[in-house]
Order: C-alpha cells, then sequence, then structure tokens
C-alpha cells in the first residue's frame, strides 16, 4: 500500500496542519481494515481449534493403542514396571501410573496379577506418614496367585523410634507372613527384632522362595523357619557385625546356586569357616564372601582337593580386605573349581609366604579362568611374565597398581609398564580382549602404542583399553601421560578400541 508520504517516512521532517489532519484521516480508514482482519483472524483461529480438536478426536479413535488386543497391552504394562528394584506406592510410577490414564488402561491394570507381584514396604512410612498398612495387602491381594518380590524396610532404625511402633511393626510383618506360601524373591534391610518376632510365626519354609535377602543381625536368623525350603537358590547376608553365626544358620546350604556372605571392614569368615562353607554348596555358581580373622594365613599351609564345586563360575572378595596370596593358593588347592571364569581377589604379599612361592601356582589350579583381578603389590616383579602365563584363557585383566606408599626408586612406577611390556608378547594371554589398568601413576606412552598396535593385529583384537591414575606420589608430577588427542581417540574407535584414560 502506498503513502503519500513515503519519502517522508524515516526522516526529521514535520508535517504540516493540514498534512496532519490528511494522516488522521488515511490512519482513521486503514485502522478500520485492521480492526476486520483482527475479527477475521480471531474467527479463523476458533475454527482452526474447532477442527484440531475434532482430528485429535477422531485421530484417537483409530489409534494403534486403542486396536491394541488387552494380552498386548497387559505385557506392555509389564514392561514399565521397574525390574531393578520392586514397584512402590507412588502415582508417579506403575502401577498406579497407569491407572490414572483412562478408565480402560485402569481395568485392565487392576485385573492383571502380575503388575501387583512386587512391592517395596519401607514401614517407617507406612506406619508413621498417615498412610494405612490395608492399602499394602490390598496391593498384594491384586497379585491373585503370583508369586510375589518384595522388599522391606525398617526404617525406624536410622532415627528415634516412637513408642509403641515395636509392637505394630510386629503386627504388620505378621500379616505380611500370610502371605508366605507365594513368596519368590525377599529383601529385609535393616532388620529390628521387631521384624524378627513377626517372622517367628512362619511354620514352615515358603515353599516358593528362590532369593532371599538380609541386611541387619544374622542372629535374629537362627530361629526363624526361613531358609531350607526347596527352591531356596539365593542367599545374601548381609551384617555390621559378626559374620560367625552365618555358618550355624538353618540353610538349605546344598541347593545354593548364588551365596553372598559380607561384614563390615573388620567382619568376615576365617579360611578354615570358608572352605567348610564351600564344602555345604556343591551347586554354587557365584560366591561373594568377606574374609576376616586375625591370621588369614594362619591355615594356609599344606592343602589338598577335598571339595569339588563343579558349576562355581565366579568368586569375589571384596576389595577392602586384603588377602594374602598364599590364602588364595591355599583355597584353590582345598576347594577344585574346574569352570571359575571370573576370580576378584584383592591379594597381598605375605611374610609368610614360602620362598618358593608363586602367583602362578595358583593360575594352574584354574584353567579357563577368563576374568582375573590382579593386584601388582602381591607379585613379585621377577614373577610377573610366569604369572601371566598361567591364565591363558583370559579375555579381561584388571590390574590393581595402587600402593599404600610409593617407593622414591619407583617400584610401583615401572609395575603398570611392565605389565604392557609383558603383554606386547600375544602368545602371554592370547585371548586378551579387555585390559583395565586402575591406580596407577605412571604409563610408558611408547609402551602403550606399542601394546595397542601389537594386540590390534593379533588374532583375538583388544576391544577396550581403560586406565585410571591416581594421584602421583610427590616430585613425580610430571610424569603422568598425557591425554590422548581427539584425532588419536577417534583413530582407535575407528579400529574397534574403546580407549579411556582418566
Amino acid at each position: 500500500m502506498e503513502s503519500l508520504f513515503a519519502d517522508r517516512i524515516g526522516t526529521n521532517y514535520v508535517p504540516s496542519d493540514s498534512e496532519i489532519e490528511q494522516i488522521q484521516v488515511d490512519l482513521a480508514s486503514h485502522a478500520e481494515e485492521l480492526a476486520l482482519i483482527d475479527a477475521r483472524i480471531r474467527e479463523l483461529s476458533e475454527q482452526r481449534d474447532k477442527l484440531q480438536t475434532y482430528i485429535h478426536a477422531h485421530k484417537a479413535l483409530i489409534s494403534p493403542t486403542r486396536r491394541l488386543p488387552r494380552d498386548i497391552l497387559e505385557e506392555i504394562f509389564l514392561k514399565c514396571i521397574p525390574s531393578g528394584r520392586c514397584a512402590v506406592i507412588s502415582v508417579k510410577e506403575a502401577p498406579f501410573l497407569l491407572c490414572g490414564v483412562c478408565s480402560a488402561w485402569r481395568t485392565i491394570a487392576m485385573s492383571t496379577p502380575k503388575l501387583w507381584a512386587s512391592l517395596h514396604i519401607p514401614l517407617g512410612f507406612i506406619l508413621a506418614e498417615g498412610l494405612r498398612p490395608s492399602v499394602v495387602f490390598e496391593w498384594l491381594n491384586r497379585a491373585a496367585a503370583c508369586l510375589l518380590s518384595l522388599s522391606i524396610i525398617d526404617s525406624y532404625g536410622w532415627g528415634d523410634i516412637p513408642a509403641g511402633v515395636d509392637h505394630d511393626i510386629q503386627e504388620f510383618v505378621q500379616s505380611l507372613v500370610s502371605y508366605s506360601a507365594r513368596w519368590h524373591s525377599v529383601d529385609f534391610r535393616n532388620t529390628s527384632s521387631a521384624m524378627a518376632k513377626g517372622l517367628a510365626e512362619i511354620s514352615q519354609a515358603p515353599q516358593s522362595l528362590k532369593s532371599f535377602q538380609f541386611f541387619g543381625d544374622i542372629s535374629l536368623l537362627s530361629s526363624l523357619n526361613l531358609l531350607n525350603g526347596p527352591s531356596l537358590r539365593t542367599v545374601e547376608l548381609h551384617s555390621d557385625g559378626d559374620l560367625d553365626p552365618a555358618l550355624s544358620l538353618p540353610v538349605a546350604w546344598h541347593q545354593l546356586t548364588h551365596l553372598s556372605l559380607t561384614g563390615s571392614i573388620t567382619a568376615g569368615v576365617s579360611i578354615m569357616d570358608l572352605i567348610i562353607l564351600l564344602g555345604r554348596c556343591p551347586q554354587l555358581v557365584s560366591i561373594f564372601v568377606s574374609l576376616g580373622g586375625d591370621d588369614l594365613t594362619g591355615a594356609a599351609t599344606g592343602g589338598s582337593t577335598s571339595t569339588v564345586l563343579p558349576f562355581l563360575d565366579t568368586f569375589h572378595i571384596p576389595q577392602f580386605r586384603l588377602v594374602p596370596s598364599i590364602a588364595l593358593k591355599y583355597i584353590t588347592d582345598c576347594v577344585s573349581m574346574p569352570q571359575l571364569r571370573h576370580l576378584h581377589v584383592p591379594t597381598t604379599p605375605s611374610d609368610s609366604d614360602p620362598a618358593d612361592f608363586s602367583f602362578a601356582s595358583i593360575g594352574t589350579n584354574l584353567p579357563v579362568l577368563e576374568d582375573l583381578t590382579l593386584r601388582l603389590s602381591a607379585i613379585p616383579s621377577q614373577s610377573l611374565a610366569e604369572t601371566l602365563k598361567s591364565f591363558p584363557a583370559l579375555t579381561r585383566l584388571i590390574v590393581d597398581a595402587y600402593s599404600w606408599a610409593p617407593t622414591n626408586g619407583g617400584t610401583d612406577l615401572c609395575r603398570t609398564t611392565q605389565v604392557m611390556e609383558t603383554l606386547l608378547d600375544t602368545s602371554i594371554c592370547p585371548r586378551l580382549e579387555e585390559l583395565v589398568v586402575l591406580q596407577t601413576v605412571f604409563v610408558s606412552r611408547a609402551t602403550l602404542d606399542a601394546l595397542i598396535d601389537g594386540r590390534m593385529e593379533a588374532p583375538h583384537r583388544l576391544q577396550r583399553l581403560f586406565i585410571k591414575f591416581q594421584e602421583p606420589p610427590p616430585g613425580n608430577r610430571g610424569i603422568l601421560i598425557s591425554e590422548l588427542s581427539a584425532t588419536e581417540t577417534e583413530s582407535y574407535l575407528s579400529r574397534g578400541l574403546d580407549i579411556s584414560i582418566m
């Protein structure tokens, strides 16, 4: 649209009185036109909204979700339940979240028993925060005949316990016991004596119980009829106190496939008790156990095989308690583990080690071991190659180079590089696919490059390399390997090597 004053717009021109009147008349007509356009826009906007609502409503009618068979919807609903923990009583998570979508989904969710077959029960919240305990039992009843996975935690143990709560806890747990015939997996945390009194109502070990976890005073279990059912396969016991009572518990040891027995830094079972325990568990596939005792080397002499664990795949001892290498040798001498593939034991040298002792003698007892954690401080430098040669089936090697007090001579500094130099020979650990180096203070860049190049060309290629540095000792802060450039990292990735240096 053309204006008579187009050449004046954007300038400092001052119109005359007659021109002002002319401009005002022109603006009035355009303002009317603008008002008509705005009205039309509002009308079109309303029409658009109505059309959009219409389209969305009818698209919903023909959406694939509406046409899904009920059994498919049920399977989708089940995938909404957490896989690594029990479901919680919350409208922000399934199954309650699903019930709030629409009446049809609510009907399906409420009538799908498997949706309600797991539940986390924090007693402090259930009994003290106004949530009716009956909600828990309504939930479990919806599970119908399904086997139950429960986690029960006595959160009162973390603070002051109100008067009368012990009775409430005992009464509540007694009510849970009425569902024990359907227990499949149960996890008791921060277990109190009141909880144990409630569990004492179980007259017969749950026949369907497959997995049992317990965190608390293990002696509370001694009088309970929980751990000798025919289906029990997994037992995890953790105590901040003494672990000795665990060995006298009425457990169906002979049928266990997975056992975890852990305590605090100072708590653990002795070497001899561990061997006795392993002898009771011929079906074990994995064991995670804390060792303890004043002298872990006291019995570690002259062992001979008396127990066979034909299915044991994983043997793991927590990092916070070091085990003399000779004690580990004693265990592998006394207990045959022909299928052991994963061994993670924090070993350390001992003053009582025989002069002719070699860590390689452990490897000869474990012919198919694939995954090993090796603490360099437990292995004399001169026997490193022999030790690595004794594990020919290794695919994953974790090298723990941590040293409490690195020497000025650099003993620990050379060892990580020595491992890499040894592994340059691809006939040593020929199947190696993953190398993890932890808590080292020095790596030779030249050796690292040579290792990568050599192992990437080997028949069994190196697929992952991870190196994590510890804080270097005073005076040696300039010896850390430089970070890989983006170009170098990209080059390794393109060759199929996942590499990370921290």
